[in-house]
């Protein structure tokens, strides 16, 4: 029987084959193998046939920050939620020694993670272990008691990361809450040029609405969506969409009587919709929650449709 060489397979079963391999293994070993590996690999069609391979097999990723003495290191793991499949590996794991006080405030995209450290920003692989350091963003104002927080979003139209600065302050907002408008900073990447990521800059963009966020962000269908309150009605509460193709932001009304915690509401996508999820603090002897959940309906009258959901 006539032995066939490896780099010899049929471009078809090379491409059916290697959608199941991990991706670590994909970047650093088989990308080596020889040339024809290495353009299949780096090929945008295969690109696209191992993301759809992908998003079929779900991945939970759980962060923790492990400290001791005067040192930090920040731990990611992750795990497929349904059963393990061949040729995969279950248990995913990274660790950036020295992180200080780098955290993860928004939610993956495209399996990519966003840590920020004050003006610093690094965008992580966890399924590689490679790290891409955004160019550092400007201070807007100097105020010591600012915080700036980062909203990270990935459009599938357009193929485009997307980076908003929006900063909270808040003798910031009770003491200049009728001055001019506070600016936010916006940061774009192709998905085609992270590897020259470090040639892109910031650039300021202004928000019509005075306003500071008080929940993290949802990003869905090409448009970041966060909590906030009014710098103008102190009482107001608001959500904010922002739209990454028009840079464009806009007010969403919340749902009648009810008003954001500072960073205990949460919203997520509930099958396909934007969602409000609000903090359970009471608890009944049996040890049940009922939390209380509002997801906006664009088609329907009432623009929020309460839907409580109990966990025993």
């Amino acid at each position: 029987m006539e032995r066939t060489d490896i780099s010899e397979l049929p471009e078809d079963i090379l491409k059916e084959t290697m959608v199941r391999v991990p991706l670590e293994s994909l970047v650093d070993q088989c990308i080596c193998v020889c040339k024809k590996w290495r353009s299949t690999i780096r090929g945008e069609e295969f690109k696209k046939l191992y993301w759809a391979q992908s998003i079929t097999r779900p991945r939970l990723l759980f962060d923790y920050i492990r400290t001791f003495a005067e040192q930090s290191d920040y731990l990611f793991q992750s795990v497929y939620q349904q059963e393990e499949t061949l040729l995969s590996s279950a248990l995913k794991q990274m660790i950036i020694s020295s992180a200080r006080e780098y955290k993860m405030f928004c939610a993956p995209q495209r399996g990519l993670v966003c840590l920020e450290y004050e003006t610093k920003f690094v965008l992580c692989n966890p399924a590689t272990n490679k790290f891409k350091a955004l160019p550092e963003c400007k201070r807007l104002r100097p105020e010591r008691e600012s915080k700036i927080i980062c909203f990270f979003g990935y459009d599938e139209v357009t193929k485009v990361f997307t980076f908003l600065i929006s900063k909270t302050d808040y003798r910031f907002t009770r003491k200049y809450s009728h001055k001019p408008l506070m600016p936010h900073q916006v940061f774009t990447v192709e998905l085609a040029e992270l590897e020259n990521i470090k040639e892109k800059t910031w650039r300021v963009i202004k928000c019509e609405h005075n306003h500071f966020p008080v929940t993290k962000s949802l990003c869905l269908k090409g448009v970041l969506y966060y909590g906030t309150k009014s710098l103008v009605e102190m009482d107001k509460s608001m959500i904010i969409s922002f739209d990454m193709r028009s840079e464009v932001f806009t007010i969403i009304d919340m749902p009648k009587g009810v008003k954001l915690a500072d960073f205990d509401d949460r919203l997520v996508n509930y099958n396909g919709e934007v969602c409000l999820v609000k903090d359970s603090r009471d608890v009944m002897e049996d040890g049940t929650r009922v939390y209380e959940i509002y997801v906006k309906d664009e088609n329907a009258i009432i623009k929020w449709r309460e839907e409580p959901v109990v966990i025993p």
